[in-house]
C-alpha cells in the first residue's frame, strides 16, 4: 500500500489527470474572484449611502445635541431619562 496514490481496486472517482482539471480549476477560481468583487462592489454601492465612521458618528450626535439646545439641554434630558442614545 502506498500513500498518495489510488490502487485499483479502491472505490471512489479516479484522478483526471491533464489540462481539462487545470482549466476546469482556473475558471473555477477565477468564477468565485468575481462573485467575491460582486459582492463586495453591491455592498460598497448600494447599501452605503455614506461612509459611516466614528468621526462621522460623533459629528451626527454633536449636531444631535445642539439641534436640542445644548449642554444645558443635554444635562436636563439625561438627568430627566428623555434623552436616548443608542449605545456605541
Amino acid at each position: 500500500m502506498s500513500f498518495g496514490r489510488r490502487e485499483s481496486g479502491s472505490i471512489g472517482l479516479p484522478p483526471v489527470e491533464g489540462p481539462g482539471r487545470v482549466r476546469g480549476e482556473a475558471i473555477a477560481v477565477v468564477a468565485c474572484c468575481l462573485l467575491f468583487a460582486g459582492l463586495c462592489w453591491h455592498r460598497a454601492v448600494t447599501q452605503h449611502d455614506r461612509p459611516f465612521y466614528d468621526d462621522t458618528a460623533y459629528l451626527a450626535a454633536a449636531n444631535e445635541i445642539r439641534d436640542t439646545g445644548g449642554p444645558w439641554a443635554l444635562a436636563k434630558g439625561l438627568y430627566a431619562g428623555t434623552y436616548a442614545e443608542d449605545n456605541r
